[in-house]
């Protein structure tokens, strides 16, 4: 396992278009906000445990929300990753080699003894962190090339952010073991929601991007309720918005790892605390194998 981490605490600006390479891919299309306007939209959207009351996820009450369409380009971070970092901009792109095959993303057994170790050390070499506890993963597309359920999870083209200020505090108390530990996170440390995202085989189709968190005033954010299991989380929807400031990288590779925040607790105001994602669609790449990509989400907590 190899990494190679940056997360300098100077705020830098992004690059201005014109002092990138002419090798950069930036796009324009449409991303797909979620109408917070629309009857329903209050309902809360549900993820069951059971695998069969998932077959028609996108049909059970409160998962079909009314969606608006937001023109934006995205900015291609192409070989510059290291002008973005987690504390300025919400996100940070790391080369990180895994020693794990694509076959150990199948096992759930596998993720937990041999790939949740490489990313516990990932998250402390890039941050300082000292505790961190994985609390859910998702691997989208077919990682099985052979595999043609209908079913498996799809990239998710609605623009949101996992957690909410209150719900990161939701998956903290809930997600932890150890509750009196929870408490005095929730109450008295720095801690972060922070999502891992990797391609398992080089991105075309269907890319994913994030926003720069400076972007996005808290008054765009929306809270939406969410039900995950036995768990009532809530995440946050957003009012589309042409200011938001969209990044992805072109051709994204299995060894280009984005690391990004739904939470952070920090006081310093010129800390990033969250950022938007979604999937979107480069018209171009349409005719491409479908997406196969792994992320892990995590509670990361400081001594400070």
């Amino acid at each position: 396992m190899t990494a190679e981490v940056s997360n300098s605490t100077e705020c830098r600006l992004s690059q201005s278009l014109s002092s990138r390479d002419d090798d950069s891919h930036d796009i324009y299309t449409n991303f797909l906000y979620l109408d917070t306007s629309s009857p329903g939209f209050n309902d809360p959207i549900t993820f069951p445990k059971d695998p069969k009351e998932r077959e028609n996820l996108l049909e059970l009450p409160g998962n079909r929300k009314v969606l608006i369409a937001q023109p934006a380009v995205v900015t291609d971070v192409g070989d510059n990753i290291r002008h973005y970092t987690l504390d300025c901009h919400g996100f940070q792109y790391v080369n990180h080699t895994t020693k794990c095959s694509k076959e150990i993303f199948l096992d759930e057994a596998e993720i937990k003894a041999s790939y949740y170790p490489e990313v516990e050390q990932l998250i402390k070499d890039v941050t300082g962190a000292s505790y961190v506890h994985f609390f859910d993963y998702a691997a989208r597309g077919p990682l099985n090339r052979d595999d043609g359920d209908p079913n498996i999870n799809r990239p998710v083209k609605s623009v949101h952010c996992d957690q909410s200020y209150e719900g990161a505090k939701r998956v903290v108390m809930s997600r932890l073991p150890d509750k009196a530990f929870a408490e005095k996170v929730v109450k008295n440390r720095r801690f972060q929601i922070m999502n891992i995202w990797r391609p398992l085989e080089p991105i075309y189709k269907d890319p994913f991007a994030v926003t720069d968190a400076r972007s996005i005033p808290d008054s765009d954010l929306v809270a939406l309720p969410v039900i995950a299991g036995d768990y009532t989380e809530e995440s946050w929807a957003a009012e589309p918005n042409p200011a938001h400031r969209w990044y992805f990288k072109f051709a994204q590779k299995p060894d280009e790892v984005l690391m990004f925040k739904c939470f952070d607790s920090g006081k310093n105001k010129d800390i990033a605390r969250r950022v938007l994602h979604a999937a979107f669609t480069d018209g171009a790449q349409e005719h491409m194998p479908s997406r196969e990509s792994f992320e892990v989400r995590a509670v990361v907590v400081y001594d400070d």
